[in-house]
Order: C-alpha cells, then sequence, then structure tokens
C-alpha cells in the first residue's frame, strides 16, 4: 500500500503528504508525512506482519498507556484490519548502540524501564512460545523448528505478578529529548519485567558494567533466583531474535 492511499483509509489525517521514507522495515514500512507544521509517522504494514503474529488492535491500547505516561508517542489514527497505525512525531535523538555502552545512559534506560512496568498490565500476556512457533513456521526449516523447541524448554516459569513489558528495548526504538521515549510498542505485552532487561542486555552484549548500571537505574537488586531468571531470559531472547532473522529473511 502506498502511504497516499493509507492517508486515504484514515480521515484523522486527511491533508496530510509524503514527505519522505523514514525506514523501510522487515515488517512494517515508516513514513514522515506532513500537513502544514505538523509532522506524522505512518507505519504500513506488510503483508508478513500477520504472519509474523502481530496484535494490531492490542497494541493500541498499549500505546494509549504510554502515551499518557509520556512514554511513548500519541496515536492520531488507526485501522488495524488494513495495517495502520498513524502517530504525532517526537522530535528526540534515536539512540544508537554506543548509548548502551555509556553506564550513565543506561542508568537512565533502567528508569524508564521502571516506568514501563509501574503502567497497568493488559492483555495480551507475552506468548513467547507462541511466537518461536510462529517465526519458526515461517522460516519453514528444519533447523528453526529446532531452535523454537531449544526455546521452549528454557522458558522460566511465569512469576507471581505480571508487569506490562515492552519487549523490545533496543536503541533504534528509544528516543531522547531529555527525556526517554520508547517507539514501536509492537511486541508490548505482560510478562517477567526480567524479559524487558534481558533483551537491553543480550541484544547489545552490555557489559557487566553496564549491566550492573541498568539494574542500579532500574532500582532493583537481584537475588539468586532473580539472577538465574535473567541468564534465562537471555538465552531465550538470543534464539527467540535469531528466529526472528530467520523469519523475515525467508
Amino acid at each position: 500500500m502506498t502511504p497516499e492511499q493509507a492517508i486515504e483509509y484514515l480521515p484523522a489525517i486527511a491533508g496530510a503528504t509524503p514527505d519522505r521514507l523514514v525506514q523501510p522495515g522487515a515488517v512494517a514500512d515508516t513514513w514522515l508525512l506532513a500537513r502544514g507544521d505538523e509532522r506524522i509517522v505512518l507505519r504500513i504494514d506488510r503483508a508478513i506482519a500477520a504472519r509474523m503474529g502481530l496484535n494490531r488492535r492490542a497494541e493500541l491500547k498499549v500505546l494509549d498507556l504510554a502515551a499518557r505516561a509520556c512514554i511513548g508517542p500519541a496515536v492520531l489514527a488507526a485501522d488495524p484490519v488494513r495495517g495502520l497505525l498513524a502517530t504525532r512525531f517526537l522530535k528526540g535523538r534515536q539512540w544508537s548502540g554506543e548509548d548502551l555502552h555509556d553506564p550513565a545512559q543506561v542508568t537512565r534506560l533502567g528508569g524508564l524501564l521502571r516506568k514501563v512496568h509501574e503502567l497497568p498490565v493488559t492483555e495480551p500476556a507475552l506468548d513467547l512460545a507462541g511466537a518461536a512457533h510462529r517465526y519458526a513456521n515461517v522460516a519453514a526449516s528444519r533447523e528453526a523448528q529446532q531452535i523454537a523447541r531449544q526455546l521452549c524448554a528454557l522458558l522460566p516459569p511465569a512469576p507471581e505478578r505480571l508487569r506490562l513489558c515492552h519487549a523490545d528495548p533496543t536503541a533504534p526504538n528509544i528516543l531522547d529529548d531529555g527525556r526517554l521515549i520508547l517507539l514501536d510498542w509492537e511486541y508490548a505485552g505482560s510478562g517477567d519485567p526480567l524479559f524487558d532487561l534481558a533483551v537491553a542486555i543480550e541484544h547489545h552484549s552490555l557489559s557487566r558494567v553496564c549491566a550492573d548500571a541498568l539494574l542500579s537505574g532500574y532500582g532493583r537488586r537481584l537475588d539468586r533466583d532473580a539472577e538465574i531468571r535473567l541468564r534465562c531470559w537471555r538465552e531465550v531472547y538470543g534464539l527467540l531474535k535469531t528466529l526472528w532473522i530467520q523469519a523475515v529473511m525467508d
């Protein structure tokens, strides 16, 4: 779908015109639109988004919570059936991997994740086993199926208390305008908050110093059980990331 066609389906952003393609993604394309002095971010799903199991209706509920807490973009218009989402453009600097190797910056990220986990729990629950099998089916290889089974065997039991998790707190999804804001809440759901910490650590191969800074900013000292769970989640995320790459590169 072209951005012009998407705008026609979203009356709330009528009059907007495409400015530039910001990010051609594996699952969706992101465009910057202009309407007078206003700037709008438009995401248009590719066909693979549905096969990857992305729940666009649930995402809207999470985005509303995040926007109200000032840690996510405000939704201007959406059509979940057609895979369209328009959000308010937010100024700021997108983090790079270097930020995740700066203990001071990582401490700030820990504080941001704490805010995420203080938001009301909402559906859906994080279903990492289901995601693994969906990605493996899309990848359609014996290797992917083996990885999915390995991932499921590693999953720790659910914690007593679930928290809303972003599930993808990586550098490209962090915007810095003096405060930190998270973008791309499409994988969010209720789950173990240690999973978010594990993603940040594992995705960027954080040093022990930076991992400790993340936990310090988060305000949590891990007991032995939590340390074991964090290691499990890091392994799970590593396998899930491999499956995701295999699926979208298929």
